[in-house]
């Protein structure tokens, strides 16, 4: 099945990012939402990291995401 080839496989969505297991804003580690503010310590470059707090992906990471799911929403759009 597609969906778990391309999708599951969670090594296509994160080759090439140096930061995989923790986010880019605060400690990276808890923060979500409001814990994650204007307030808070950003890295320096988010293209490097999967995440950018501790739930929400980079736009970088969104890119990969919608990249491996292209093949999948043409095929139920041409169905």
């Amino acid at each position: 099945m597609v969906l778990q080839s391309e999708l599951c496989d969670w090594r296509n969505v994160v080759s090439g990012f140096d930061e995989v297991s923790s986010g880019c804003c605060g400690s990276g580690l808890i923060e979500a939402s409001f814990m994650c503010n204007k307030i808070s310590n950003v890295c320096s470059d988010p293209s490097k990291y999967v995440f950018w707090d501790s739930i929400h992906p980079t736009g970088k990471a969104y890119h990969h995401i919608f990249m491996a799911s292209l093949p999948i929403i043409d095929s139920i759009i041409s169905s």
